[in-house]
């Protein structure tokens, strides 16, 4: 070995050495308290997040696990149908029609497609013709277009009648040739799916974007889990909404729960961050999070998502639903 790369193999060992002396120091004096607390704080920052996602590939967004990603340009009336495991894959390409007002639904019977981020709750099959062989149910309206005041349902993915190979449009849902919707059911698992429509071909995200957001999301479980108050409402719109309604009862409802002072176990994962594509002219980003958080008052485990406005100063949470 050349002498240098020994010596520097020797600085490398006794830094890792100092370190976990440091470290070991450190639990034998305090406990794991203080490290976990250090270890929290380096979550939150750009720089471990840069090198976390270094070698995903993000321009859709970035998938901690596996998901299929179906892609809608509404303005070419094509769905880009994609496999996302660490880079997305594309597996095929489908022609589309859409509603016969075009898109941007707000009410029922508008016969508008909806622009945003939609998951697959069912497959339906023996539907009536009209439908084709099958249909996939999507969750509009969601948490979000039900903030906006949208209403209506129904929107599906589904196949062209028999007797109308060539449809043009629709009610307001997504119709697609038969052997189209055929093939999307052998492909994907519609339970893991998410749903992208947009008016034109969606703006690609960066690694600072999402080291950002991801370094955002850690400081907002930072400042919760360590009942810093003030730190954490900072990191809210003012124009909230959330389960806990509007900023100011949900500012009064977490300062009666910090104020407990309780120690909190607060776990993420199987992060989902997607730019929201909307008609709002705003830079709007999804997050979805598998949510752990037990406390000696509250226990909870399930989904959580919040939705995080951009703009020149960074993030706010806009909406946690």
């Amino acid at each position: 070995m050349p002498k240098f790369l020994y010596l520097l193999s020797i600085i490398f060992i006794s830094s890792i050495y100092a370190n976990m002396f440091s470290i070991l120091d450190s639990y034998r004096k305090d406990g794991i308290r203080p490290i976990e607390k250090e270890l929290d704080r380096y979550l939150a920052t750009t720089e471990y997040w840069k090198k976390k996602i270094s070698n995903s590939d993000v321009r859709f967004g970035w998938y901690e696990r596996a998901v299929y990603l179906l892609i809608l340009d509404t303005n070419k009336k094509n769905t880009a149908v994609y496999k996302y495991q660490n880079k997305p894959k594309l597996l095929f390409n489908m022609s589309i029609v859409l509603g016969s007002n075009g898109v941007g639904k707000k009410t029922e019977g508008d016969h508008r497609t909806p622009i945003g981020i939609y998951r697959i709750t069912q497959k339906k099959e023996h539907l009536l013709d009209i439908y084709g062989p099958l249909a996939f149910v999507t969750n509009y309206p969601n948490s979000i277009d039900r903030t906006l005041s949208k209403d209506g349902s129904g929107i599906w993915i589904h196949g062209f009648p028999p007797n109308k190979p060539n449809k043009s449009f629709t009610k307001g849902c997504i119709a697609t040739p038969n052997i189209n919707i055929l093939k999307l059911d052998k492909t994907i698992d519609y339970r893991n799916t998410l749903v992208i429509i947009s008016s034109k071909k969606p703006i690609e995200s960066t690694h600072k974007e999402i080291a950002g957001i991801m370094a955002f999301i850690y400081k907002w479980r930072y400042d919760w889990k360590y009942n810093f108050i003030d730190e954490y409402l900072s990191l809210y719109s003012k124009d909230l909404i959330s389960t806990n309604g509007d900023f100011e009862h949900f500012s009064r409802h977490k300062h009666s729960v910090f104020s407990r002072k309780q120690k909190k176990i607060i776990r993420l994962n199987n992060f989902q961050v997607t730019r929201y594509p909307n008609t709002l002219n705003k830079k709007i980003w999804r997050v979805s999070m598998d949510e752990y958080y037990k406390a000696s008052s509250y226990v909870y485990k399930g989904k959580k998502i919040i939705y995080l406005l951009q703009n020149r100063d960074g993030f706010k949470i806009w909406r946690e639903l």
